[in-house]
Parts: structure tokens; sequence; C-alpha cells
């Protein structure tokens, strides 16, 4: 088939795609109260998008380097892979063309014509339906995949490099070259389970250093600098980078009048904001609440006055600390007790938090902590219900206990009410604002109210605690569901449960080690015995909360595969020294724990399986062993350790020369030196004929392994 024919076809599709994208952002998708099911189609469209330009790429022919006439690339489309594609670019076509009619006849609707404010903020297309247009555009994208996956790693090198120059060019004020250095730092500070390690100060500085030089005139912005840990050497940073003659930067701080700041850029203007034009802003805000607050409305106007003048001149330039004193004394009943208040408002946003928590009454203080310490170090925005839930679940409960959970979610916004913001259309709830998390954090806080007192490790270990304690409850021994039926009964009864299932291992897994009562409970849920209560969250969490969750999942998943999946160490070695099977077929596809230590990368796990014994050969339904899923992955951390421990690599003499090359092309020349044993081309680093006979055309297919957080 004429590679242009179909390099047209998805040209065509690349601007209708742009045409949908373009509807989305008119919409509001990038807002942050978007909704989600619009946000959900604006990402899948740019993947879309980015999937298309690469597959685009493989098969256009390229003119040679040399200015030669063009020539294709060496793996071709075979007829049959063509029909395919083809077939898949007019379906993704059909569908794109549904959404952008459904759209236009919704503009264009006399019925539906609203002030253009109001209709950015309706998303038109109901949720339903938004959600199956995603669903087939991911079906479609799986397709380019697999489509993309036929070329050779040569051919996506090029691909990557044609994208990135494409990037460059369109983004005109980008360096056409930005330093390796960039790179490197990313990889320095990537973990081994896929995390990213702050910078320190002096390591962002020596990366901006080496930047900023290559960038076009930048300019850094900084707000709040006076809320920042460690300011002083973070204003050394800012003013050494301000006065660098090479880094061809601007910088842009605000803060507070604090001394120390005032004193570390005393060199460089000083813009100062007078403090009656916010003093006006603040008290324009006041009289706002006061005015539609329900109770604070009915003051008498003598009182309003005084309200205003107190909190105005208190407020020091600071919205929050106004808002929080606003927030208290609507809470107050009488004027002798607005008046008494008003006499002995606090200095600060610490001093402010310290008394909101202090005067929590005794028998709410252990769901306010509980609440607040959810907001703090939920993995995801918790809704209203599910906060509800969460705050009155202790650990080590055996059984659910719907006597103790709140009648009505919204009482408990009165115990939490001015920490807190609550969206009425979402029904999400945050902390109303960064400052009151690093309060709780704070040595301010273990002083003044040291039970709200929290820190990093202990707070997802007594989270992870409530998590496994609310999976093994008695409610879930019945195991899998049946129906969608069962789905939807869950999620009324148990709010809670959806977000425990998929997140537990975040809150979790980097403590296992620190808390033998944590590793317990999780010990519990992953018995070797693979109990109901096991399958059930098998269920789950494969199935993201789907109502088709109850198929789709692996009836014969085993807590060694997903503790490897999930990188939980302390997990896995338990389960080797119960003499679990290692090679037992878990996945979806037929997967191995070695096949999802590999794909999840988690160097400790495969090393733990490896030299337990697990087959590295061992293959899954897509034929794949977890030795070639290493090397098509090529990460040399692990490639390492399947050469250390496991007998997979097979030099043969008489293997056919289009083996050789079907191997070699995707390994590295110091690869071939380092494993070749002196033998010549056929005797390079390669494996068996029957592992690369179709001449490598088979796409790698992931493990079916759970998502991760």
């Amino acid at each position: 088939m004429d590679p242009f024919s179909l390099a047209t076809g998805i040209a065509g599709i690349l601007g209708l795609a742009g045409t949908v994208l373009a509807s989305c952002y008119q919409y509001g998708c990038n807002v942050a109260d978007a909704p989600r099911e619009l946000q959900r189609l604006a990402n899948e469209l740019i993947t879309l998008t980015g999937v298309l330009n690469a597959l685009k790429a493989s098969i256009e022919p390229q003119p040679d380097i040399n200015g030669l006439p063009p020539s294709y690339h060496q793996t071709k489309l075979s007829d049959v892979q063509a029909a395919g594609l083809r077939e898949a670019l007019k379906g993704c076509e059909q569908a794109l063309n549904e959404v952008n009619e459904d759209l236009k006849r919704s503009r264009s609707d006399p019925t539906k014509r609203v002030g253009s404010a109001v209709r950015r903020m309706k998303w038109p297309l109901a949720q339903k339906d938004t959600m199956d247009f995603v669903s087939r555009l991911e079906r479609y994208k799986v397709t380019f995949n697999i489509a993309i996956g036929v070329e050779t790693l040569d051919t996506v090198r090029d691909i990557r490099n044609e994208l990135n120059q494409s990037k460059r060019e369109q983004e005109s004020q980008q360096s056409e070259a930005m330093p390796m250095v960039v790179e490197k730092s990313f990889e320095e500070h990537a973990t081994k389970d896929g995390q990213i390690r702050a910078l320190t100060y002096g390591e962002l500085e020596a990366l901006l250093v080496a930047v900023l030089p290559n960038c076009p005139p930048t300019t850094l912005v900084l707000d709040a600098l006076d809320e920042c840990q460690d300011r002083e050497s973070l204003s050394t940073l800012l003013v050494r980078l301000a006065d660098s003659p090479t880094s061809r930067a601007k910088v842009l701080v605000s803060s507070r009048r604090e001394f120390d700041i005032q004193n570390a850029f005393e060199s460089l203007p000083l813009i100062s904001i007078e403090s009656d034009v916010v003093d006006k802003d603040i008290r324009c805000y006041l009289e706002y609440v006061i005015k539609t607050n329900m109770r604070l409305r009915r003051l008498s106007a003598s009182l309003k006055t005084t309200i205003l003048d107190s909190l105005t001149l208190g407020a020091n330039g600071m919205f929050r600390w106004a808002r929080c004193q606003i927030e208290e004394l609507s809470q107050l009943h009488t004027d002798k007790a607005i008046r008494q208040a008003l006499k002995s408002l606090p200095k600060d946003l610490n001093e402010t938090y310290a008394r909101i928590l202090a005067n929590i009454p005794d028998r709410h203080k252990y769901v306010a902590r509980r609440a607040l310490m959810w907001l703090a170090y939920a993995v995801r925005p918790l809704d209203l219900k599910e906060l509800a839930d969460a705050a009155v679940i202790e650990i080590g409960t055996s059984e659910y206990d719907f006597e103790s959970t709140y009648n009505d979610e919204h009482d408990i916004l009165e115990v939490i009410g001015s920490l807190v913001n609550y969206s009425e259309r979402t029904s999400e709830v945050v902390l109303a604002h960064q400052s009151i998390k690093d309060f709780l954090m704070s040595d301010s806080c273990s002083m003044s109210v040291p039970y709200f007192y929290m820190d990093d490790k202990a707070s997802n270990i007594e989270l992870g605690k409530i998590c496994l304690t609310y999976l093994l409850m008695k409610d879930f021994e019945c195991g899998p569901f049946k129906t969608p039926a069962d789905v939807r009964s869950r999620h009324e009864q148990y709010p809670f449960y959806w977000y425990v299932t998929q997140k537990w291992p975040a809150h979790a897994r980097y403590n296992l080690g620190s808390s033998p009562e944590l590793l317990d409970l999780a010990m519990r849920l992953m018995d070797p015995s693979t109990t109901p209560n096991f399958m059930a969250w098998l269920q789950a969490v494969v199935g993201q909360g789907r109502k088709s969750a109850f198929r789709g999942y692996s009836e014969h998943g085993t807590p060694l595969y997903y503790a490897a999946s999930y990188g939980m160490q302390e997990i896995v070695d338990r389960l080797i020294e119960a003499k679990v099977d290692l090679d037992t077929p878990a996945g979806v596809f037929g997967g191995t724990a070695l096949h999802a230590a590999v794909w999840r990368r988690h160097p400790g796990v495969v090393k733990t399986l490896l030299a337990a014994g697990a087959d590295s050969l061992r293959r899954d339904h897509t034929d794949h062993s977890p030795w070639s899923l290493a090397s098509k992955m090529g990460n040399p951390e692990i490639m390492d350790l399947f050469d250390q421990y496991a007998d997979t690599v097979l030099v043969e003499e008489d293997l056919p020369r289009r083996v050789v090359r079907a191997f070699n092309h995707i390994v590295t020349e110091d690869d071939k030196s380092r494993h070749a044993d002196g033998g010549g081309e056929e005797k390079g680093w390669v494996q068996t004929a029957a592992d690369w006979d179709e001449k490598n055309e088979r796409r790698v297919r992931a493990p079916d392994v759970a998502a991760q957080p």
C-alpha cells in the first residue's frame, strides 16, 4: 500500500483532532474545576495527536541524508497490517467527525444560546457519551501504537528526534539545544521506584546556571518568598541569578516586608505595594462576607464597623489571616463573644491555626485530626463522602460500623470548616491553603497543639493502616463482584472503598520496613492462600472502580504477582519465605511475578526473584519471557541482574544470520562487545531462533499489572 495515502489520511485526522481539542479548550478544560470527562477527553486527544504524528513519521518516505531519491524505512507494513491500519484510521476519523458534529449542533442550537462565559463552562455532551468517545479513542490509539511497534528501534529513535525537532520549531522561544545537564539531572533525581527526588537549592542553582544562558531572556517569578522554607538560601540563589551577567534572567519576587528578605535584596529594585491599597482590598472582601453571611449580616452597624476596622488593621496585608478571623467570628452567637474575640486576635497565621485547632471540642478532635491528615496526605483530592467515611475508620476494626458514620456527610465541614474549601459542584474537599499543611508539620504546631502535629512518615504509616483495615473487613469476605449491581451497591455502602483499593500502596509501600504492624496488616491481605478479601481488592484495583469491573480481571492473580508489580520488597521476601510458587501465571495475559517486576522497573524485586530461582524464560500468552521483556525495555540495571543471576543468553554458532541481525539491532555496541565471546557477528549477544522468528515484528505487550499511583 502506498504510504503517501496513509500519511495523507493521518494528516487529515490530525487536523480534525485539533479542531475537537480547540473546542475542549473553548469549553474550559484547562480550568481546575472543569468536568473530569472533559479533561479526560482533552488529554486523550493530546496523546492521540502525539501517537498519530509518530505513526505518520514512521510510514512516510524519508529523503536520504545525502540528497538521493526518497527511500522507505527499513521495515515496511505488510498488506494485512496496512489494511488494518487503514480501517482503524477510518474509524478514528468517523469518531472525531461525530463528536465534532455534536459540538457544532450544540453551538448552533438556538435553545442553548447563552452568554459566552456560561457556555464555556457548560460542556454540552453527556458524561456517558463523552467517556464512550474517550474509550473509542483509546482503542484506536492502541492500534496505532501497535503499527508503530513493527518498526525497528532505529526508526523509532528517528521518529523521536523528528518530534523533538518539531516541538523546538513550534516553540519559538525555546532554545534549539538544551544542555545535556537537564537530562542528566533528571536521571540522577529519578528514583528506582519512579518517583522524583527534589533538588537541593545548590543543585537547582547549578542547573539554572547551565540552562539559562542557552535560553531566550527569561523571567523567574516566585510568589510569597516569606512563606518558603529556608528562605535565606533561596534568597541568596535568586540574587546571584539576578546579578549574573550570563544567566539572561530577570527575577520577580513577592513577599511581605520581612527584615531578612529586605536585606537580601537590598541591591535590587524594590516596588512596595502600599498597605492602604491592600487594606482597601481586604476591607472590600470583609464587607462582602458580612453582607452575605446569614449570621453576620444581622449584627448592628456599629459592630460591623468594629469588625471591619479590627480585621483590616490586624491582617497586615494577609488575606488568609482575614478570612480565618471572619469565619471564626461568624461561628459566635453573641455580640459580647464577638467583641471579646476582637480584643485578642492572633498575631499571625500560625497562632490563628493553633487557636482554630485548640477550639475544636474534645468530642470532635479525633475526627478533625484524621480528616486533616487525609486532606494533607491523600494521593488525590477526596470528595465529601469519601472524607466523611475515611475520618471515622478505626485501625484494627474487623467490621464496618454503619452506626459510626455521619448521618449527613456535610456535618464534618462544621468540625474543620474554616480550614478547608468545599466545592458544591465537584463535591471535592481540600485544605484551604498550603500554609495549613505547613503549620501541621511545623515545630509551632508540635508545641502549641501537639495532638495535631504530623510528619510524612508517621502519617503515611497511619493512613496505610487505615486502608488495610478497610480492605480486611468482614464486609468484603464475600470476594469479587458477581454483577454490575454489586459494583453499584459497594459504591453506595462503602464510599471510601475505591480510594483504598487504588491508593493503599502509595501510603504503605515505602513504610513496610519501618512498621511491623503495617507489614502484618499488609501480609494479611497478601496472604499466600489468596483470600476472598485479596480477590475482592484485585478485582477492584484492576477494574479501577468501573461498573464493568466484575469482568476482565485475572481470577488467577496471586499476592506475589501484585507485590512484585507494586515493588513491595518486604512482602515479596515474606512470600518467598513461605515457599510460594514463583512462576505461577497470574496476570490476564499469563505473566509471572518476574514479568511484573521487570515491567514496573523494580530492580530490587527482580534481583530477589532471580536469586530465589524464578524462571527468566517462562513465556506469557503474548510469547514474551521476563528476559525478552527486559531486553526490549532496555533497562541496563535490570539487564545486568539477568546476566548475573539467570542463564538466559544462549550463544549458538549455527544460528541463521537473519536471527543475529534481528536481535543485534536492538543492542548497543557496548552491549555487544560486553556480551560477545569473540566468535564474530553470529556469536554476539543473541537469543534462540524461537525468540526472534518473524523478524521481530511482534510488538511487546505489557503484562497485565495493576496501575500504580
